[in-house]
């Protein structure tokens, strides 16, 4: 609204991510810089490089979540 625009033209962002697991075959998460922002991901397993700051909060780095596959089965576990 017009008593909170910053005037960045920037969308304003928030997020809460809690015990989730961000790892598979695509790109690395792009960590970026999170600072000022409602942006907190808390007790999460990451498959990207990095270290625990005010937006990350308990996170467990660069770690595989050793999910159990049979690719020629099509099952992921």
């Amino acid at each position: 609204d017009a008593e909170s625009d910053n005037g960045s033209s920037m969308p304003y962002l928030t997020a809460d991510f809690t015990n989730c697991i961000i790892y598979g075959n695509g790109t690395d998460l792009s960590v970026g810089d999170f600072s000022g922002s409602l942006v907190t991901l808390r007790r999460c397993l990451l498959k990207s490089n990095g270290e625990d700051d005010d937006n990350f909060i308990a996170c467990i780095w660069d770690t595989d979540p050793l999910y159990y596959t049979v690719r020629s089965d099509y099952y992921f576990d």
